[in-house]
């Protein structure tokens, strides 16, 4: 095979990669973002799960450190989970992640965990200072 011919195959081979585990995934996010966004639960991708939560700080709303974006207590999120003490959420309204500390926080689900079931517009607000 002359080295021409073998940098076809690698690259033919490297597209279809693409073709069925990129695109498809992408288009999953896609989706996931605009069942969220029409607060409907989305369904799992790649092993991801975001789960619609109300989010209440338990110190005073005023001390809870931010990154990126200021935490609203009526709001929902999308909860990634927590990581080395962050609570990953994502909000719908502004596409945009951001971490909060998880020990100063109390999580409840928004809604049922079941696909395409509905999920509240915002959360009852129980605010600290």
């Amino acid at each position: 095979m002359t080295p021409v011919i073998a940098f076809f195959c690698v690259l033919a081979g490297l597209l279809t990669w693409v073709y069925l585990v990129v695109e498809p995934s992408s288009e999953a996010g896609g989706r996931a973002r605009a069942d969220l966004t029409a607060h409907r639960v989305p369904a799992s991708y790649l092993g991801l799960a975001p789960k619609p939560v109300c989010v209440t700080p338990v110190v005073p709303l005023h001390t809870l450190p931010f990154e990126g974006q200021l935490l609203e207590p009526n709001k929902v999120y999308a909860s990634f989970g927590a990581v080395d003490g962050k609570l990953t959420l994502w909000d719908p309204s502004t596409q945009e992640s951001f971490p909060v500390p998880a020990g100063k926080v109390r999580v409840m689900p928004a809604g049922t965990d079941e696909q395409g079931s509905a999920v509240p517009g915002n959360c009852p607000a129980r605010v600290r200072g």
